[in-house]
C-alpha cells in the first residue's frame, strides 16, 4: 500500500515538473525575443560616475564578468582612454559627453598599442556594445578602434574631432548604426580588412578626407549613410572590394561622391544620390579628377569581368562629370541611372563610360499628378532620392522622388499642363519635359482612362533614352526655369511606396495612399536615431532635404517581442489548466 502511495506521489511530481518546464520555456522564449536592441545582460550592472578616474574605470572593466554592463550615469567625463578586453556593454542613457585622453594608458602600453583613442575593443571583446555617447576626441588619434573584435556593435553615438573618428580593422560582423562621425582631421570612418559588416544610417560630414575610407572589404552592406561636405570623397574604395552592396547613400557636396580605385568583384552601387560634388583645383588627384558624382581611378579593375555594377543612382548638379572614368582605363559599362537629363548629349557622362538613361514621366493619379522615373517605359521601383522642379499650370513645385516616384497634389478632375525641368547648373543645359496630363477621371469611348504620357508638347524635341528608342517624351527648347511660382508656392512631396507596376496607364491599379509634406522636404534616410548631439550637424544638403522622410523603417526586436509578451500569459494559463485536468483525471482513475 505504501509503495503504491509513493508511486502516486512520484507520478504527480513528474506531471508538475513537466508543467514547470513548459512554463519556464515560455518565459525563456519571451525573454529571448525581448532583447534590448542587441544588449545581452550579464550578472552585474556597474554605474560609472564622473568622480572615478580613468584608471578606476579600467580596473572595473578588467575585473568584470562576460556580458556585464557599464552604465555611464554622469553628463561629462574627461581624460578617457579605455581598453575593452572582454565582452561587455558600455552604454549611456543620458548621452554622456566623453573627452578622450591624448596619452596612452598603462593598459594600452601593456598591449603595445601605439595610437591614442577613447575606446579600444580587442579580440577578447567580441560581441561588445558601445551606445549612447557623445565622444569628443580632439586630443586623440582615434575616437574608437575596433581591432579583431567580431560581432561588435557601435550604435547611436556622436564621435567627432579625432584624427580618424572610428577605425574598424581585421573584424567580422561589426555593426555601425545611427552614429554621427563628423569633423575628423582625416576620415569619419575607416574600414580595413573587414567582412560581413553592416554600416547604416550614419552621418559623416565635414571630415578632412573622406566620409568613409575602405581598404579590403567583402560581403558587407553600406547603406543609407550621409557622406556630405567632406574635403575629399564621400566614399573611397581601395584595395579589394568583393561582393559588397553600397545602396541608398547620400554623397553630396564632396570633392567626389564615390571614388572607386580598387579591385572589384560582384559589387553593387545602387540607388545612391550623388549631387553637387565640387571641383577642387588642389585635389590630390588633380583638379580634373574632382567634382564628379562617381569617379573610377587608375587602379580600378574588374575581377573575372565581374566588377562593380552601377545602377539606379541619381546624379545631378556635379561640377565636373556626373560619372567619370580614368583616361587610362578601358571603356566601362554602367547600368541604368538618372543623370538629370533625358538627352544623351546633355548628361555630362564621361565618353569612356557607356550609360543607359532613366527618364521622367508625368501621369494622372486619383489625387493629383505622379512623377515617375522610367526605364524603357517600365516604372523604376528603386532609385536614388532626387528633387526636381515641376511646373503645373504655371505653379512651381519641388517634387522629391524617393525610389523613383513622387506625387503632386492637384485637382485630378481637370487636365493639367506639366513641365518637368531637368538639367541646369555647371553648363548643363536646362530642358523642360512638356506633357499634357489628362484628367484621371476622364474616360474615352471604350471606358478606359487616357494615358497622360503620350501627349507631348515639346518643340524641337529629341527622342528619349540612350538606346535611341522613342518613348514619346520630347525635351522642349525652353531654357527658362519656370514662368512663376504661382499662388500655391513651393510644395515638397513625400512619396508612397505603393506605386503600381503599371504606371503607363490610368488604370485602377494605381496605389491609393498618398502623403504630402507642406513646407517641408522629404528625403529618404531610413530610420536614423543618431546621438542627440547630432542636431548641430545640420542638413547634409541644401537642396530641399531634411531628416524627416523615411524610405523604410528598421523594426527592432523589442517591437516584435511585445506581441509575444502579450500572449505568453495566455499560454501559461493554458498549461496550468491542462496540468489541473491531468491531476484530477489521475486521482479519479486511482479511486476507481
Amino acid at each position: 500500500m505504501i509503495e503504491k502511495k509513493y508511486k502516486k506521489l512520484l507520478n504527480l511530481f513528474i506531471i508538475c515538473l513537466l508543467g514547470l518546464i513548459l512554463i519556464s520555456s515560455v518565459y525563456g522564449a519571451d525573454e529571448l525575443q525581448y532583447s534590448n536592441d542587441d544588449i545581452v545582460m550579464g550578472t552585474t550592472i556597474y554605474d560609472v560616475s564622473s568622480d572615478l578616474s580613468n584608471d578606476d574605470i579600467q580596473s572595473m572593466l578588467d575585473n568584470a564578468g562576460q556580458g556585464d554592463t557599464f552604465n555611464f550615469v554622469s553628463k561629462e567625463y574627461k581624460g578617457i582612454s579605455l581598453v575593452v578586453d572582454k565582452k561587455v556593454n558600455i552604454i549611456s542613457n543620458v548621452n554622456s559627453t566623453v573627452y578622450t585622453s591624448g596619452e596612452l594608458s598603462n593598459k594600452a602600453q601593456e598591449l603595445n598599442i601605439d595610437k591614442t583613442f577613447g575606446f579600444y575593443f580587442t579580440k577578447n571583446s567580441a560581441g561588445s556594445v558601445l551606445s549612447g555617447f557623445n565622444i569628443v576626441a580632439a586630443s586623440s588619434d582615434y575616437g574608437v578602434i575596433v581591432d579583431n573584435s567580431d560581432n561588435t556593435i557601435i550604435r547611436e553615438n556622436s564621435i567627432v574631432d579625432a584624427g580618424n573618428n572610428v577605425l574598424v580593422k581585421n573584424s567580422k560582423n561589426v555593426t555601425l548604426f545611427g552614429n554621427v562621425l563628423n569633423n575628423a582631421k582625416e576620415n569619419g570612418l575607416q574600414l580595413k580588412n573587414v567582412s560581413s559588416c553592416y554600416v547604416a544610417n550614419n552621418t559623416m560630414m565635414f571630415n578632412g578626407r573622406s566620409g568613409i575610407e575602405i581598404y579590403d572589404i567583402d560581403n558587407s552592406n553600406i547603406t543609407s549613410n550621409y557622406c556630405c561636405n567632406n574635403s575629399f570623397n564621400g566614399i573611397s574604395l581601395y584595395g579589394k572590394s568583393f561582393n559588397n552592396s553600397y545602396t541608398h547613400n547620400f554623397l553630396n557636396y564632396n570633392t567626389n561622391g564615390i571614388y572607386i580605385n580598387c579591385q572589384s568583384w560582384g559589387d553593387e552601387i545602387k540607388a545612391n544620390t550623388m549631387i553637387h560634388n565640387i571641383q577642387n583645383p588642389d585635389c590630390e588627384l588633380g583638379g580634373f579628377e574632382s567634382g564628379n558624382g562617381l569617379l573610377f581611378g587608375d587602379a580600378y579593375s574588374a575581377v573575372a569581368n565581374n566588377g562593380v555594377y552601377v545602377s539606379y543612382n541619381s546624379f545631378a548638379h556635379n561640377e565636373n562629370f556626373q560619372a567619370k572614368n580614368n583616361p587610362l582605363q578601358n571603356m566601362i559599362t554602367l547600368g541604368p541611372n538618372f543623370f538629370n537629363s533625358d538627352d544623351p548629349e546633355n548628361t555630362f557622362v564621361c565618353p569612356l563610360l557607356l550609360a543607359k538613361i532613366l527618364r521622367l514621366n508625368a501621369i494622372s493619379l486619383p489625387n493629383g499628378i505622379g512623377i515617375q522615373m522610367v526605364e524603357d517605359d517600365t516604372p523604376v521601383k528603386e532609385a536614388g532620392t532626387i528633387a526636381v522642379q515641376v511646373e503645373v499650370d504655371g505653379n512651381m513645385y519641388t517634387a522629391t522622388l524617393e525610389n523613383g516616384k513622387a506625387v503632386i497634389k492637384v485637382d485630378p478632375n481637370v487636365d493639367h499642363q506639366v513641365e518637368i525641368q531637368v538639367g541646369g547648373e555647371h553648363n548643363q543645359e536646362i530642358k523642360k519635359i512638356k506633357q499634357n496630363v489628362i484628367s484621371y477621371n476622364k474616360k474615352d469611348d471604350s471606358g478606359n482612362g487616357d494615358s497622360g504620357k503620350d501627349d507631348n508638347m515639346g518643340s524641337d524635341g529629341k527622342p528619349s533614352g540612350s538606346d535611341g528608342d522613342n518613348s514619346g517624351n520630347k525635351t522642349g527648347d525652353s531654357s527658362g526655369s519656370g514662368d512663376a511660382s504661382g499662388e500655391s508656392g513651393i510644395a515638397n512631396i513625400k512619396n508612397s511606396d505603393e506605386f503600381s507596376q503599371n504606371l503607363g496607364t490610368n488604370s485602377s491599379d494605381y496605389y491609393q495612399k498618398y502623403e504630402s509634406l507642406s513646407g517641408k522636404d522629404a528625403m529618404a534616410k531610413g530610420d536614423q536615431s543618431a546621438a542627440k548631439s547630432s542636431d548641430s550637424s545640420g542638413s547634409p544638403s541644401d537642396d530641399g532635404s531634411s531628416k524627416e522622410g523615411k524610405s523604410y523603417e528598421l523594426v527592432s526586436p523589442n517591437k516584435i517581442s511585445k506581441v509575444i509578451q502579450n500572449t505568453s500569459g495566455v499560454i501559461i494559463l493554458a498549461i496550468i489548466a491542462l496540468l489541473v485536468l491531468l491531476i484530477i483525471g489521475y486521482k479519479r482513475k486511482n479511486k476507481m
